[in-house]
Formats: structure tokens, sequence, C-alpha cells
């Protein structure tokens, strides 16, 4: 499930690494070595101790906006 958070007083969309990973066709390993690397910049939500999310900006930043068009 997609979801928003606010990221310097606007809203942002947001997007799980399974997610991000259906909509690329980057398997999860990938994007969660990405991740451990520094490479791809995700955080978790308060109180959550799983799931990784990862803002539209950053996946865009990522994933080279050209590249791979985000559409949920």
């Amino acid at each position: 499930m997609t979801k928003t958070m606010t990221v310097g007083g606007s809203f942002e969309r947001t997007y799980s690494i399974t997610e991000l990973s259906e909509m690329t066709g980057i398997p999860r390993s990938t994007l969660n070595d990405a991740t451990t690397a520094g490479r791809l910049h995700a955080f978790r939500l308060p109180g959550c101790t799983r799931g990784k999310r990862v803002t539209e900006s950053e996946a865009r930043r990522f994933l080279g906006e050209d590249v791979v068009p985000l559409e949920a």
C-alpha cells in the first residue's frame, strides 16, 4: 500500500521495498542491499520494526528519473 508522508511541509508518496521492486522489476534483495550500502535511502515508520519505506523523490534519484517511470 502506497503511503504519503510529510517532507519539508508537503506530502510525498512513499513506497515499500516490495512495491518498488514490483514497479521496477529490481529484486527486493538488490534494493535491500542498496539501502544497507547507503546507495538508496530508506526509513522505518515510527513504531515499526519491519518494512522500509522509500520516498518517491529518493526512488527517482536512485533509479534515474528517465530510466523507470514510477506509476502505481
